[in-house]
């Protein structure tokens, strides 16, 4: 794929979204499909009678139930987020390492992370555990979506240093793009070089080759 400046608007809509949290929330279609596509939990009520483990049925049905009665009502404003909080880290509990519960503390952090309750989002995917190299796709983005809001750097550098080494090959070219991002935000321009002009080295979208660019006339 051949390398495109992207000007105008297009260009500073995308610049203002880089950051991990804001391209999450922008891009849920992309989130959902590869939940859809990768995770091992349960993705919907229907799905639930399919499991064969009574373990997993109990886990799944709690945890449906968390979502109707709880989060969706926090997401509404009907509920505060220390109760939505308390009460997933009660099914935590309860319930363990479950896919159901793996799944649904994601869309948990996701409504917290949208309301701005970082600190809560980020006690959800600190209580998580990725079992295989998907979950710690979905998990790490995430984790360093929480630390960058929080200034913690070098937590949300070492986040995706680990997805990358799972080596999916998925969203590579965002991977290096917040990668460079955060190293120049540290102020190590060596690094933050390297992983821009990774984008040159991969199959990169133009949007993000053209941001890559930005970024590099900046160190």
């Amino acid at each position: 794929m051949t390398t495109e400046t992207v000007n105008g608007q297009g260009f500073e809509s995308e610049l203002n979204k880089t950051e991990i949290g804001s391209f999450l929330a922008h891009n849920k279609a992309l989130v959902i499909v590869l939940v859809i596509g990768i995770l091992v939990g349960v993705l919907g009520y229907g799905a639930y009678n399919s499991i064969q483990s009574s373990n997993e049925k109990a886990a799944a049905n709690a945890l449906h139930t968390y979502e109707i009665n709880t989060l969706d009502k926090y997401v509404a404003g009907a509920l505060p987020v220390d109760q939505a909080l308390s009460e997933f880290k009660a099914q935590k509990t309860e319930h363990g390492n479950m896919g159901a519960v793996f799944t649904v503390g994601l869309s948990a952090f996701d409504a917290m992370f949208a309301k701005k309750d970082f600190k809560a989002a980020a006690q959800i995917v600190s209580s998580l555990e990725a079992k295989n190299q998907y979950q710690t796709f979905m998990l790490g983005i995430r984790r360093a979506a929480v630390y960058e809001e929080a200034g913690e750097l070098d937590k949300a550098i070492s986040e995706l240093e680990l997805v990358l080494a799972t080596k999916l090959q998925v969203m590579e070219d965002k991977l290096y793009l917040d990668l460079g991002r955060l190293q120049m935000k540290k102020g190590n321009k060596a690094e933050a070089k390297k992983n821009f002009e990774m984008l040159n080295k991969i199959k990169s979208q133009n949007i993000f080759k053209s941001l890559a660019q930005y970024y590099l006339q900046q160190l």
